[in-house]
């Protein structure tokens, strides 16, 4: 069964579906993407993230962002040097971002592959540190598969003392 990512993320906020489906910004509800007013009836983008705070919608760009985790029921990232959170869960991201180079490194975080700078064993528990700073948990399960995707030449020599 297919998954319309875009209507399952519109559903959580309350936009509106054309006669296709597909998602719209009524007149009622403009938002803002990518730094422009979108047009009544304009289709959202599926790269930009939906984050409700008390009644109010913002849309960031999921490309600049460059992890997104999950605590209890919502999932939270770093915009505009702020923690924002959203209702579509880590799952549905994952399928969603594939494209932009998102991938899953943990049940509980996703990470965005070309923003990881290094990636330590910290006594028996591996981490990844992001381009922003970020440190991101990495499960036993996954780390081999991480590893290998991950260039190696690319990344940072990571000092355990300056980790944390």
């Amino acid at each position: 069964m297919a998954v319309n990512f875009d209507a399952v993320q519109s559903n959580c906020f309350g936009i509106a579906h054309d006669q296709t489906g597909a998602p719209v910004v009524t007149s009622a509800m403009p938002a803002v993407v990518a730094g422009k007013r979108m047009q009544a009836n304009a289709p959202v983008d599926v790269t930009h993230i939906a984050s409700g705070v008390r009644g109010d919608l913002q849309w960031f760009d999921a490309s600049q962002v460059t992890r997104f985790w999950s605590a209890e029921k919502y999932t939270l990232f770093v915009a505009n040097g702020r923690e924002q959170l959203t209702e579509e869960s880590l799952c549905t991201l994952e399928a969603r971002l594939r494209g932009l180079g998102f991938i899953r490194i943990h049940r509980g975080e996703l990470v965005r592959i070309n923003a990881v700078r290094a990636f330590n064993d910290r006594r028996g528990c591996w981490e990844v540190k992001l381009s922003d700073g970020q440190i991101a948990r990495v499960s036993r399960r996954l780390r081999m598969s991480l590893r290998r995707t991950l260039n190696s030449a690319t990344l940072e020599a990571w000092d355990a003392a300056s980790a944390r």
